[in-house]
């Protein structure tokens, strides 16, 4: 008896994974990351903001998947070409920040028909998740946790840490011998190489964090107290 009355206490855990269709590889990394654990046991949401109406993804296993209605502008998109391939396609730190900061405006603009989509914050909020995770390409996921009241998620990455994403985890940028991302020359740098790639970094790094602070206005919209950074 003793047995059977645990047995009603015991439950799955649940996850929300945060999956913008923005690219065919971001999308699929976050699948396979749903796949292991939905595989293992526990109860998978996944929310798939269409980022670009030229992502379609194929999810592999029988998870709930919640679709939003797409922002009237399609992601950044430049002569057809979809914004992952136009990410990667700079030649200076001007181009670079240009490209950011037209994929941010896109994602800011979905981000804000997501969180107001009729009912689905309320819906998940009762949905209580043991935990998330999304892909800091598109920040607005995290806020979406937060507004949840998650508090234990995971940052996922398909890329390896760049220099703005060393600060995400306490870690400082190593601009004496990792060039930027936006540098022209290899880790053998001369004195006036390595000045150059610590201003770079530290344009780069206020600029991002001005393109991150955008999604806030969204957020303190649904919720006033939503932190500020």
């Amino acid at each position: 008896l003793l047995i059977f009355l645990f047995f009603q206490y015991v439950h799955s855990l649940k996850f929300l994974a945060f999956n913008p269709l923005m690219g065919m590889s971001h999308a699929s990394y976050i699948n396979k990351i749903a796949e292991i654990l939905y595989d293992d046991g526990p109860e998978i949401i996944m929310i798939s903001p269409p980022m670009s109406g030229r992502v379609k993804v194929v999810y592999p296993r029988n998870w709930t998947v919640i679709s939003v209605t797409m922002a009237s502008n399609e992601m950044a998109a430049k002569e057809g070409e979809s914004a992952s391939n136009i990410y990667w396609k700079y030649k200076s730190v001007f181009e670079f920040m240009k490209i950011v900061e037209s994929v941010t405006n896109a994602g800011v603009n979905q981000c804000e028909v997501t969180i107001n989509h009729p009912g689905l914050l309320e819906s998940l909020h009762a949905e209580k998740f043991d935990a998330a995770f999304a892909e800091p390409v598109d920040w607005c996921g995290f806020g979406f946790f937060h507004l949840l009241g998650i508090r234990s998620y995971a940052m996922t990455m398909t890329v390896p840490s760049t220099d703005n994403t060393f600060r995400i985890t306490g870690l400082p940028p190593m601009i004496s011998f990792v060039p930027g991302m936006t540098a022209s020359f290899s880790d053998k740098m001369t004195l006036m190489e390595r000045v150059i790639n610590t201003v770079t970094v530290m344009m780069e790094g206020q600029f991002v964090a001005a393109q991150w602070r955008k999604y806030q206005k969204n957020f303190q919209k649904v919720d006033p107290h939503f932190p500020r950074h």
